[in-house]
């Protein structure tokens, strides 16, 4: 059957409109997919800590193991993991250093693979992972110092983030800053993000030295976070070796004098 396109409407675009409604299908399924995994492994740590008399962290190594192992697809690993270690960050459920060296090597290799490098879903999701690590990495033993190389190349891969605008995403960036404030909170000094190198090639920015560049963000959602982030640096910049006067000094290098978003 003949079509008048002789009707003052453009031309039918089906491929877009399949495009976009195939990319909903798949946000669907991923979020479908989280809810199940926050349902699933939420009764399975949670459900021998309620039981416990003792109130103490619940041990699954069964539930351990199958976290690891989905590590061989990493769309459902990079959505698991950070759940159950919310859970390790809130002394529900327990997990040993090796296992949290482990994730995070398994995390290190999802993010050197180019595809999912640059997913932001990716980097949020390992933000999230280390902010619940970090209780553990401040173990002082052999097992927790063995884990102290490996973070650092991955926080100096943040700073580096930062560092050469590559990240361009404000959503990133703001987890990035809340990170760095979280940070803060387990290790003022930052101590465990220097390490002992050094190696002068080898650099590594600490947050203290990128939470106030963040004042001058282009996107004024990240400005506003870092506002809130920087107030709180002036009671903790003694133990990074700032005074509050040098300290503002230096914030005030990063506020733009000119507002346009």
């Amino acid at each position: 059957m003949d079509v008048d396109e002789k009707d003052g409407f453009g031309p039918i675009r089906t491929t877009a409109r399949q495009n976009t409604s195939a990319d909903m299908i798949s946000a669907s399924s991923t979020r479908t997919m989280q809810r199940l995994m926050q349902i699933c492994i939420g009764f399975l740590a949670c459900g021998p800590y309620l039981q416990s008399s003792l109130g103490k962290a619940a041990r699954d190594l069964e539930l351990t193991q199958l976290i690891i192992k989905s590590v061989n697809d990493p769309n459902k690993f990079k959505v698991a993991c950070p759940i159950l270690f919310r859970f390790v960050r809130q002394k529900v459920f327990h997990s040993s250093v090796k296992t949290l060296h482990r994730c995070l090597r398994d995390f290190g290799d999802i993010l050197r693979q180019y595809s999912y490098s640059k997913q932001q879903s990716v980097i949020i999701a390992f933000l999230d992972f280390l902010h619940s690590a970090l209780c553990v990495w401040k173990a002082d033993d052999d097992l927790a110092k063995a884990a102290h190389s490996d973070l650092r190349e991955f926080y100096s891969w943040l700073s580096g983030l930062l560092v050469k605008g590559t990240c361009r995403s404000w959503a990133l960036r703001d987890a990035i800053a809340r990170f760095f404030s979280r940070y803060l909170e387990e290790d003022p000094t930052q101590g465990s993000w220097m390490g002992d190198s050094k190696d002068a090639d080898q650099r590594v920015y600490p947050p203290a030295a990128f939470l106030p560049r963040l004042n001058n963000d282009r996107d004024i959602r990240v400005r506003f976070r870092a506002a809130i982030i920087n107030a709180s640096l002036f009671s903790i910049s003694h133990h990074f070796g700032q005074q509050s006067p040098e300290l503002y000094e230096t914030m005030k290098k990063f506020f733009p004098p000119h507002l346009e978003k």
